[in-house]
């Protein structure tokens, strides 16, 4: 399509400059006849150039009419050709935007499921920590009563360590008493 399109104005750019060429020539011709005119004697050599010159003006009219008729056929399959372009351009574009759509609606329709899919995991998740706060309330009462017991046993324990000591120095106490004794024997 394009290759046509570059061919027709590649045919056209050669039609124009054939036109002006052709223009040119008329011009040249023109400032001839209008010299011939202003010389004109009736001499019969002068009338044949005339003759002569309206022969090849005939034949270059002629030509140009024909140019002229090449060029407006060219330029009618120019516009066709064109509009055809830009209808298939129009069709390609509408296909185009409509294909970006789709997919942008079936990721917008995958991203509010994964929505959803999320909300519901949010819910679960909100479930669980109330569930958690709640045995986490039973944990931090079962700390107290135990830093409680922790307390209680940790006086019992220096009340075993006090009767331990005391144990400990009746028993020297005691070994002490046996020495005495045993040395008191052995004197006597």
């Amino acid at each position: 399509m394009i290759l046509n399109s570059k061919k027709v104005m590649d045919e056209m750019a050669n039609i124009t400059s054939k036109v002006i060429d052709i223009n040119n020539d008329i011009r040249r011709v023109s400032v001839e006849v209008t010299k011939l005119q202003s010389q004109i004697n009736l001499s019969k050599e002068l009338k044949e150039n005339q003759s002569q010159f309206l022969t090849e003006f005939k034949e270059n009219a002629e030509s140009i009419g024909t140019l002229k008729a090449e060029f407006e056929k060219e330029l009618y399959n120019f516009k066709l050709m064109s509009s055809n372009v830009e209808k298939k351009l129009l069709e390609k574009f509408d296909e185009a935007i409509k294909n970006e759509i789709h997919e942008y609606f079936a990721k917008l329709r995958t991203d509010i499921q994964s929505f959803g899919d999320l909300k519901e995991k949010i819910d679960t998740i909100s479930e669980d920590i109330k569930k958690a706060t709640s045995e986490l309330g039973k944990f931090v009462e079962i700390s107290e009563s135990i830093k409680k017991g922790d307390f209680e046993l940790g006086n019992h324990a220096k009340k075993l360590q006090d009767m331990d000591n005391e144990k400990l120095e009746l028993m020297r106490k005691i070994d002490n008493l046996e020495r005495l004794l045993s040395k008191m024997r052995r004197s006597s």
